[in-house]
């Protein structure tokens, strides 16, 4: 409560819980002080509530001992999503569409495993897209399994596969202090290789290159495509292809001396992390031997935005490097196409149930989510095509699709279906909304001249009353 500047008699305004401010004849000082308790006591629980929501805090015990069942009691799992928190399947990969709740359900489950299974945490590898992504992990599942879920590894795929780097760095020659450069260091540190070796770059061409800010730009992004490929400086100088642009030509004559600058700097790229997280595990057996025998679940989000490199990194921890899983022996191309083509098809194969030791015997047990259509990611380096690989690699597992959204309205689902309808889907999908089509507001469609046309009309939009 503050005084306001109003004529006399004096007047204050009041603020409780975000309300606009309003004026009040001059009342009690003894009323103030109650409504002020009221407001800062009314604070405190909805702060504490705000706290437990996310994870922070201790929630109540009979909360973190709760049965898994009731891990997130604002909503019962429908069947399709308890058939997949539930699953015993050695590999699993759930199919969902927007809105279906798929991000619900990997958390559902790791509190299911660490709660009801009793797996140890430290057994237990949870990789995500973002580091939000990878925060809401961390809190959902804390604030129901509580002091369950430390000792998990769970992140990011950078996240990740840095600490494995920086546990063996000096496996690979690295400093164990290397730092992450920022994306500006990056193209600077570029600029310098490219300077330097402009006399190479002039042989190359025939004229004496001119390095601009757009060049550095197109080699950089060219470097990165490539080390999300998991190629390095030295299989693309053993391949000897021929480059298609300038920028592809500069980036094959300088990526080498780029690493080299970076390595010696102390410095590695993020593309550099799964890069040589996968590097380390492939020259390195006994290294490989160990993650696969720490972890026995990994769970992973998001599956359609990953890239080649970061999956083949998930697959030699999955997987025996001879292949030979016993619950995933199969020549799976044409199965996998041919689920792909219908909704209702899945795979007759037996499954070795994930509890089991013969499961077990062949490394980790997977639990992946995903939606091809929901791939934007492709501009640095991420490839749908891995849902597909994934199929492939592990022939058997068990696929299940969830299509009721929770989030969509039919007209929203409507128009995404239609428009998806020509795209080259991999896998069919048939979505449905729980809400009333008479209750959700149609689908508008506006064109706009430019993006700041477009800022200027959704900032009217939220404007509005």
């Amino acid at each position: 409560v503050d005084a306001g500047h109003g004529t006399a008699p004096p007047h204050f305004k009041l603020t409780l819980l975000g309300m606009r401010h309003f004026p009040l004849p001059r009342p009690r000082i003894s009323l103030l002080l109650i409504l002020l308790l009221v407001a800062v006591a009314h604070g405190a629980l909805l702060s504490r509530r705000i706290q437990l929501r996310l994870g922070q805090g201790h929630p109540p015990a009979h909360w973190r001992h709760s049965s898994a069942r009731n891990v997130f009691a604002s909503a019962v799992p429908n069947d399709m999503q308890t058939e997949a928190i539930k699953s015993e399947d050695c590999a699993v990969l759930v199919l969902a569409s927007a809105g279906t709740g798929k991000t619900r359900v990997l958390r559902t489950r790791m509190a299911y495993l660490l709660l009801k299974r009793q797996v140890p945490s430290e057994r237990i590898l949870a990789v995500t897209f973002s580091q939000h992504a990878a925060q809401q992990l961390q809190a959902r599942v804390g604030a129901v399994a509580g002091s369950a879920v430390e000792g998990a590894w769970l992140g990011t795929f950078h996240s990740l596969c840095g600490r494995m780097l920086r546990e063996h760095h000096e496996l690979l020659s690295l400093p164990p202090d290397f730092s992450v450069v920022s994306e500006s260091k990056q193209l600077e540190i570029l600029r310098e290789v490219l300077v330097a070796h402009r006399s190479t770059l002039q042989r190359r061409r025939g004229v004496q290159p001119l390095i601009t800010g757009k060049l550095v730009a197109e080699t950089m992004s060219v470097i990165l495509r490539w080390k999300e490929r998991g190629l390095t400086a030295e299989q693309l100088s053993a391949e000897g292809s021929r480059s298609t642009s300038h920028a592809e030509e500069f980036a094959r004559a300088v990526y080498g001396a780029y690493q080299r600058t970076l390595f010696r700097r102390g410095f590695l790229d993020f593309s550099d992390m799964a890069l040589g997280a996968t590097q380390l595990l492939r020259e390195h057996p006994q290294v490989l031997a160990k993650y696969r025998a720490q972890f026995d679940h990994v769970l992973v989000d998001e599956l359609q935005d990953t890239s080649a490199v970061q999956y083949e990194w998930l697959k030699l921890i999955c997987r025996p490097h001879s292949d030979s899983c016993g619950a995933c022996i199969d020549d799976s191309i044409d199965a996998a196409a041919t689920f792909a083509a219908s909704p209702s098809t899945r795979f007759a194969a037996p499954r070795a149930p994930l509890w089991s030791a013969a499961a077990r015997a062949h490394g980790a047990c997977v639990f992946c989510a995903a939606d091809d259509d929901q791939s934007i990611y492709g501009w640095r380096g991420a490839d749908r095509a891995n849902v597909l690989r994934f199929l492939s690699d592990f022939a058997n597992a068990r696929v299940i699709r969830m299509s009721k959204s929770y989030r969509c309205s039919p007209h929203v689902l409507g128009v995404a279906q239609a428009v998806l309808s020509p795209a080259p889907s991999l896998f069919a999908k048939l979505s449905y909304s729980t809400k009333r089509e008479a209750d959700s507001p149609r689908v508008l469609l506006n064109a706009f001249w430019d993006s700041a046309q477009e800022a200027e009309w959704l900032a009217r939009q939220m404007l509005l009353p």
